[in-house]
């Protein structure tokens, strides 16, 4: 294996989820906890967001920064039909708290906050990873949006 990935889709459930479990561990007060939940809300329908955690053997090659000459070509992917760039690759510095969250994060791989243009045209996504060393394809077959309340 040269690479590993692994990402979390945050869907509305999950930031729904989310600011309940940073509610409680944080014990925020309701006002804050409205705020957060607010902007969560706001971002869920501008955008489609992962947290992903990702490793390659060689070191030099764990950047996914979008720069000219970069290893990897990060897009998402709507079966065939739609291809969407990242509008945002960051590489995040997760407090030990926080990855609480995010219990897959080891110490040897790099953390990941991506952002594309929202919102989602379709229930079937696919996170695509590729570049010389090897591809991850991580795919997702979502519930309908519609529903959730």
């Amino acid at each position: 294996t040269q690479i590993s990935a692994t990402a979390t889709l945050k869907t509305l459930a999950f930031r729904r989820a989310y600011v309940e479990e940073y509610s409680r561990h944080y014990l925020l007060a309701s006002e804050k906890r409205a705020e957060l939940l607010q902007k969560e809300e706001k971002d869920a329908e501008q955008s489609v967001e992962f947290i992903l955690d990702f490793y390659t053997l060689d070191a030099r090659a764990n950047n996914l920064a979008r720069e000219k000459g970069a290893d990897w070509d990060v897009f998402i992917r709507f079966g065939n039909k739609d291809r969407r760039e990242p509008l945002e690759i960051k590489k995040l510095r997760l407090r030990q708290a926080e990855k609480i969250f995010y219990p897959y994060f080891t110490p040897w791989s790099t953390p990941y906050a991506l952002r594309f243009e929202g919102p989602l045209p379709s229930k079937k996504l696919e996170l695509v990873i590729t570049g010389p060393l090897g591809t991850a394809i991580l795919k997702w077959q979502l519930p309908d949006f519609t529903s959730e309340n």
